[in-house]
């Protein structure tokens, strides 16, 4: 038997097992089964063929298509049942508008609750990384109003909080030190 043949009947067979698991048979017994190969054949076939994916430029495309055209159909959905929902406010308000509101908002829940999963199984948000981000800003912010407080003069604290202010838009408070005066 010669290679190029063995590499033929193993890539013969990552194709029969990736088209099975494109038509949506996704679990590598039913793929033995179906093939009437062994269980760990199956297993075997789709790594290769998963691996193959991951490497192939034309593969990543069409990923990149499918995941772009599923975001802008989550996005025309919510904008679909924002716009229901203010249409619901606007009429007279009774038991049946009262459920159609909430039905809407679990809609408009469960569409952004999809769209942040498909993002995050794409590998374009990772809940960690957020959070250890968000955890290392408050750490600097903390650290910055700690200097901005104890170590600048109070000319520099009222110049420093206005500019603040300014950037963010929130008011910082001060704490004005005097004396009492009888």
């Amino acid at each position: 038997m010669s290679l190029s043949i063995i590499e033929s009947d193993a890539f013969e067979q990552i194709k029969k097992v990736s088209d099975l698991y494109v038509e949506g048979t996704t679990s590598p017994y039913t793929i033995a089964r179906r093939l009437g190969i062994k269980v760990v054949e199956a297993r075997a076939a789709i790594e290769s063929w998963h691996e193959i994916i991951r490497h192939d430029a034309d593969s990543k495309d069409l990923a990149r298509d499918a995941l772009t055209v599923m975001l802008e159909r989550y996005d025309r959905l919510l904008v679909e049942a924002n716009s229901n929902l203010e249409n619901l406010k606007e009429l007279p308000y009774d038991e049946k508008v009262s459920a159609q509101i909430n039905t809407t908002i679990k809609v408009i829940g469960d569409l952004d609750a999809k769209r942040v999963s498909l993002l995050r199984d794409a590998g374009l948000l990772d809940a960690a990384d957020l959070g250890d981000e968000l955890a290392e800003r408050e750490e600097r912010e903390s650290m910055l109003l700690g200097i901005l407080r104890n170590d600048l003069c109070e000319h520099c604290k009222i110049t420093v909080r206005d500019k603040i202010t300014q950037l963010t838009g929130t008011v910082q408070g001060t704490v004005v030190e005097g004396e009492v005066v009888d």
